[in-house]
């Protein structure tokens, strides 16, 4: 049985369109968020888009990440 994909008018699957922190792995909601950023960004160069509608307002919502002195 094959699994239908929501897509939008681009055809941008609904997992990118929206994000939820559950479906993203990271140390932390700076790492999650970012995944999904980077994944949009991903399927936006690999389908010929230079911005994806709702760009903008992710950036701006883009939560702070934790400070953790072994990163440095």
């Amino acid at each position: 049985m094959r699994r239908r994909i929501k897509e939008n008018r681009f055809g941008l699957p609904v997992r990118l369109e929206v994000y939820r922190e559950t479906d993203w792995e990271g140390r932390d909601a700076a790492e999650r968020y970012g995944a999904w950023f980077r994944a949009r960004g991903e399927w936006a160069d690999t389908h010929g888009f230079d911005v994806l509608p709702g760009d903008e307002e992710a950036m701006e919502n883009y939560p702070d990440g934790e400070f953790r002195p072994e990163d440095i």
